[in-house]
């Protein structure tokens, strides 16, 4: 059946997806109730593996310092860049840009092809791998398996994915500030309905700190600034869901079913804010190329005393 036409107001329907230019209004996603996976019983109960080569970790100072150290490496990490990276990184810009070309298309198509069932999918089952909500309580059963059990891989891999989640939490809001791209459905992040919903192309971008906007005051300048409906590039999602996902792909690279189970999910967690009508497929490519980097250089640093393998 095809979806309830918008009346123009956002949220006015419940789960209402317009492709008509203005119109584009879609229902803000919220978590009900805790959705069990046996995923999660799964994962906390077959990784076992005595770990002689770990040193014991914890939540100590070390531990939350290098929070602050590897964001700070991150964010300088462009300057250090030998020749190679920089030619991997122009492959990706050009990657992304190719997508970009087809992000109408392929939001197009999303939208067309989307039914309650998907998005029951996306609300349920994949989306809130990319918020959090469930991604940091199985981190929090891998830190309680590694207690009960006495796994320092587990507990370490709990310690990795928080802080990975945490820095690319931090590390993404950088190009969301300095490009203020639209969405494809703002409306559904507070957007006005005669402004924010008009957005026809995925090409509009406010630039650093949307200063084309007027900001009457203090207080609008910030809102302006903070403004999610103009923060779609990339997509925080896709960066937070990667940058977990590559650090128990790294921790348990051993098992070859763990690094399959941990992208795929993360590639459909991102791929379901394209059909949440939330985010252009570009905004989840380059968040996943940035979350599975970040996820990779927390995993190989070594600013807290404990060693990865």
């Amino acid at each position: 059946m095809p979806s309830p036409l918008c009346d123009g107001r956002c949220g006015s329907e419940r789960g209402c997806v317009c492709l008509s230019p203005g119109r584009v209004c879609n229902t803000d996603y919220e978590l009900k109730k805790i959705f069990t996976i046996l995923f999660i019983v799964f994962c906390s109960t077959g990784f076992s593996q005595t770990d002689t080569g770990f040193v014991r970790t914890g939540f100590n100072k070390a531990y939350f310092k290098s929070y602050i150290y590897d964001t700070r490496d991150i964010i300088i990490s462009p300057f250090k860049s030998s020749t190679k990276q920089w030619l991997i990184f122009s492959g990706v810009v050009a990657a992304d840009i190719a997508i970009a070309s087809q992000d109408a298309a392929i939001r197009d198509f999303a939208l067309r092809n989307r039914n309650s069932i998907t998005r029951d999918i996306q609300r349920y089952g994949l989306e809130p791998w990319g918020s959090g909500k469930y991604s940091v309580p199985l981190l929090g059963m891998f830190y309680l398996y590694g207690s009960v059990k006495n796994d320092e891989r587990s507990k370490q891999t709990a310690l990795l994915g928080l802080k990975a989640f945490v820095v690319s939490g931090i590390i993404v809001t950088i190009p969301k500030q300095f490009f203020h791209r639209h969405r494809p459905c703002p409306c559904a992040y507070g957007g006005k309905p005669d402004v924010g919903c008009a957005t026809e192309t995925p090409y509009e971008f406010e630039g650093p700190l949307s200063l084309n906007n007027d900001p009457g005051s203090f207080k609008d300048y910030v809102n302006i600034f903070l403004q999610s409906s103009d923060n779609s590039f990339p997509s925080g999602h896709s960066t937070s869901a990667f940058a977990m996902a590559t650090v128990i792909a790294e921790q348990y690279k051993y098992k070859k079913w763990v690094p399959v189970v941990s992208y795929t999910l993360a590639g459909l967690a991102s791929l379901s804010r394209v059909e949440a009508n939330k985010h252009w497929a570009s905004d989840v490519f380059m968040g996943a190329v940035l979350g599975y980097s970040i996820g990779k250089f927390v995993t190989r640093k070594k600013n807290w005393k404990v060693r990865t393998f």
